[in-house]
């Protein structure tokens, strides 16, 4: 599947932030500030107020909040997988875009949440800390959820997921239907575009 001038945009603009916040003197601005306002954040030189996408909800009973989305292209297919961890102030402190293989969107979406999890769970500075990992796959949830629920199909990886919930304090992976706004849609649609893979993590 060939990438879109929209994706392989996404692309150029996740790797010019990433290069101004950490190459460039002085510049202040959050991750989630420059990937809304590329021109103001990485070209003109004086301060501007952060401000957040409109589309996505900031987190209210947890402090942070990650929204992780998988997709594949065809059943079996391209898969891709994205997330990006925010705080209520919609501060960035992490995202992933990584190409998963040949899969159906079930895998994909188990993949994003496995992913998200396990990058919280090696994180010293997360341990004890209320994250949410938010899904709008009612099924993926479910299956890491309820302990009664045996999927033979993702068994390997619910149980790492759920030896990682652990690790963190026993949290538990949220389901909101289209809970995601476009950015980490566009980071699982850059996976399975065979994109540049990454994971960008702060923490």
């Amino acid at each position: 599947m060939q990438t879109s001038i929209s994706q392989a945009s996404d692309s150029v603009k996740f790797c010019v932030a990433w290069w101004f916040k950490h190459h460039r003197k002085g510049n202040n601005y959050p991750i989630s500030f420059m990937l809304l306002n590329i021109k103001e954040s990485c070209v003109v030189a004086h301060q501007v107020k952060s401000r957040k996408a409109s589309s996505w909800i900031p987190p209210n009973a947890y402090a942070l909040k990650f929204d992780v989305v998988g997709l594949a292209s065809g059943a079996p297919g391209n898969a891709g997988i994205g997330g990006v961890l925010r705080n209520s102030s919609g501060l960035m402190l992490g995202m992933f875009s990584l190409y998963v293989g040949s899969g159906d969107s079930r895998m994909a979406e188990m993949l994003a949440i496995h992913k998200a999890i396990s990058l919280c769970a090696h994180s010293t500075a997360l341990i004890g800390k209320e994250i949410g990992i938010v899904s709008d796959s009612a099924e993926a949830v479910l299956c890491v959820n309820a302990a009664g629920v045996r999927n033979l199909a993702f068994m390997n990886i619910i149980q790492e997921i759920q030896q990682c919930l652990f690790i963190l304090g026993n949290k538990r992976v949220i389901f909101n239907f289209r809970s995601s706004n476009s950015l980490p849609d566009s980071l699982a649609k850059n996976g399975s575009g065979k994109g540049a893979n990454f994971v960008i993590w702060e923490l």
